[in-house]
């Protein structure tokens, strides 16, 4: 019986689920490995025979996520937690900590060709069975392909006081990197196994996770040694199409022999390997486990601020008024017709299993609309225009092309992945998307071809657009996958003061009774209940400058979880209480991430990252679909219209919002989570809250 077994109690047909103690226990070795028996002594002598690991295989798909989970329990080993998304999701849990602090040995290897790199890159997204002790499989050995020699390894010190030299910064470096490029893929090597019921790591709820992510080879007798097998070892392996290279991460315990082993990987009769000694303090990590998941938190939170980049300032004053766009004479029509009309989503980046073209003929057909008055004055983007490397070149197929039959005008903030930067085609952060919707002139680009679409002039990454009725400010929240950043060291302190500036000017027309709609849009989500998470730090820059100028927008537009999520935030200003409504509109078309039920099916699953108990999670939909929002002097409609979903008729809201700009509160909503994807269970009955 392996420790996943141990952890779940299991047996013939055993589908009792696991709490967080017993899923820690289970992965990995947070209660084998790193504990002194069988893998603790200086000499253990060689162990019977040996079946291998269980389940071996490898999983392949896209890193989306990584956390290191605090252990419930102090003798449980912190572990740092992957998110790979292969059609369905997969955790991966890798060992960071043993139990004496200097078990783990490891070796990151950034330029890395493994034997059969074609035939793994043909392997589908998902998980794939390999037998163990077959050399013509895809299984990997350490010692007999030569992958890594105990002596090209580094012993893992946990030293509180220097925290460069620890395995999980640079493990979670280069998973990290694999993150941020879109087009890389992951191969987490190791033991397969099912967690019946809900994960308690990840918002998304994987059921099937992969661990044993190192050595299998060479244990002394003990506990381990009937793991002991040939061509099964567990490593991370990763393909960067961008550059043509391979990456790899391997792992050994210091106990276990990379010699004197015979054909099954047992280890000889003889004195165990030498240990390695750190002359350092002994840490205080295993005494609080909170505290080693509040410094990498720290430290992965440091690592994410040193890949922002400044914010590029404003080429000329930051407001704009919607005549430079449409033009006076449409300005005119508007005002005329006593309302504005506009589309609003993120995330169209063409992908693989695109359906970018689906939403951009939806919101075409808006225009069809017989009341001139109901036509769309422009389509606000909500970020992450493209995606990966070679943006310049991309913008053809990723924008033009599918915007060429789209009729109206076409303003945008960026998105993180608007700002990523590639080495060789994209070294210089938002160079295209400035060339694109911050140009000089309005003018039909070499790199639109037969699409007759201009560029747009907004004066910069940061701006408010002055429009009859409303008024949007929109902002740059940085490149970072995770969160999002408005201000800061790298980004700088600009786009926070003209917020506060334009906030302190719309407060004075306000005063003077100009009562147009604010409108907030940011690409990453001031709220998220899954798909990315919230961002409180932007947050608490975006609150602070609303309390200093003592104005408050009535909605806030968002993107960046593929998904669309509604909240209401209850929030108090100058001693009028007022209702906001928060919109995730990321189902553009690059892809879905969805948010899962509880398994009582009562709401949804995810936990609303950052949540006070002022917010509430009001409506979501695990589909594509864009935002239809209709301004008077009197209210702000939003209309979400679902994509490619057989339960609502075209054209037909699936969810609407009211917002009544005389009190700031929701006047009319569509009742809270009674419309899920198609095949969800329904009706959902309590709104989250939690």
């Amino acid at each position: 019986m392996n420790e996943h077994e141990q952890g779940q109690g299991a047996g013939p047909g055993d589908q009792q689920q696991v709490d967080q103690h017993s899923f820690e226990q289970s992965h990995g070795h947070g209660g084998g490995h790193s504990h002194g028996q069988g893998h603790g002594g200086e000499g253990g002598g060689g162990g019977g025979g040996a079946s291998g690991v269980k389940d071996y295989g490898v999983v392949v798909g896209r890193p989306v996520d990584q956390k290191v989970p605090p252990p419930k329990n102090p003798r449980d080993q912190p572990h740092l937690h992957i998110l790979i998304d292969a059609g369905q999701k997969y955790d991966v849990a890798v060992n960071i900590l043993s139990q004496d602090n200097s078990e783990v040995l490891y070796r990151v290897v950034s330029h890395f060709t493994p034997a059969r790199a074609t035939e793994l890159l043909a392997l589908s997204f998902g998980a794939h069975p390999i037998g163990s002790n077959d050399p013509n499989g895809f299984g990997l050995d350490f010692v007999r392909q030569n992958l890594v020699t105990r002596d090209q390894m580094t012993l893992l010190p946990i030293d509180p006081d220097n925290m460069e030299n620890d395995l999980h910064n640079s493990v979670a470096d280069f998973v990290q990197s694999v993150i941020n490029d879109t087009r890389a893929r992951m191969f987490a090597f190791g033991s397969q196994f099912h967690n019946p019921g809900r994960s308690p790591f990840w918002d998304v709820t994987p059921d099937l996770g992969i661990h044993e992510i190192h050595m299998n080879q060479g244990n002394p007798q003990g506990n381990h040694s009937n793991e002991n097998g040939t061509y099964q070892d567990g490593a991370l392996l990763a393909f960067f199409p961008s550059t043509g290279l391979w990456s790899a991460v391997f792992l050994a315990f210091q106990s276990q022999h990379f010699t004197n082993l015979n054909a099954s990987g047992i280890p000889g009769p003889t004195r165990g390997p030498s240990r390695l000694v750190v002359n350092r303090p002994r840490p205080l990590t295993m005494a609080s486990p909170a505290d080693f998941h509040a410094r990498f938190d720290s430290r992965q939170m440091n690592h994410i601020k040193g890949t922002l980049h400044p914010i590029p300032p404003p080429s000329r004053t930051p407001v704009m008024d919607l005549s430079e766009v449409i033009g006076a004479h449409e300005v005119s029509l508007i005002k005329s017709a006593g309302q504005i009309v506009f589309h609003a989503v993120g995330d169209t980046g063409k992908g693989a299993h695109s359906a970018q073209s689906d939403v951009i003929d939806a919101m075409a057909a808006d225009f069809d609309q017989p009341n001139p008055a109901d036509h769309p004055a422009f389509f606000f983007h909500l970020g992450d225009v493209i995606y990966g490397p070679g943006k310049d070149v991309q913008y053809r197929d990723e924008f033009y092309s599918p915007n060429s039959h789209y009729p109206g005008r076409i303003l945008a903030i960026p998105g993180n992945h608007d700002g990523e930067v590639f080495d060789g085609t994209d070294p210089v952060p938002l160079k295209a998307f400035l060339a694109n919707f911050c140009a000089s002139s309005q003018t039909v680009p070499s790199i639109a071809g037969s699409a007759m679409r201009e560029t747009e002039t907004q004066p910069g990454v940061y701006f408010v657009l002055e429009s009859p009725f409303v008024r949007i400010i929109g902002l740059d929240s940085n490149s970072a996958e995770n969160p999002g950043f408005i201000s800061g060291e790298t980004v700088g302190t600009a786009q926070r003061e003209f917020l506060v500036e334009q906030l302190k000017r719309i407060s004075g027309l306000r005063a003077h009774g100009d009562q147009s709609a604010l409108v907030i849009a940011v690409h990453h989500p001031p709220y998220s209940g899954g798909g990315h998470s919230g961002s409180q730090e932007m947050l608490a820059d975006i609150d602070s400058a609303i309390r200093e100028a003592g104005v408050a927008p009535d909605l806030v537009l968002s993107a960046h979880a593929h998904n669309y999520q509604r909240f209401t935030r209850k929030f108090m200003l100058n001693g009028t209480s007022m209702e906001i409504p928060f919109i995730v509109a990321g189902g553009g078309g690059h892809g879905l991430t969805p948010l899962k039920l509880r398994s009582d099916a009562q709401s949804s699953a995810t936990s609303v990252i950052g949540q006070s108990g002022d917010v509430s999670l009001r409506q979501y939909f695990n589909g594509y679909g864009y935002l239809n929002l209709t301004v008077t002097s009197r209210i702000l409609n939003v209309d979400f219209h679902a994509i490619n979903n057989d339960d609502h008729a075209p054209g037909e809201p699936l969810d609407s919002v009211t917002i009544d700009l005389q009190t700031h509160r929701v006047k009319h909503e569509t009742s809270p989570l009674t419309h899920p994807l198609s095949g969800e269970p329904q009706p959902h009955h309590s709104v989250l809250a939690e």
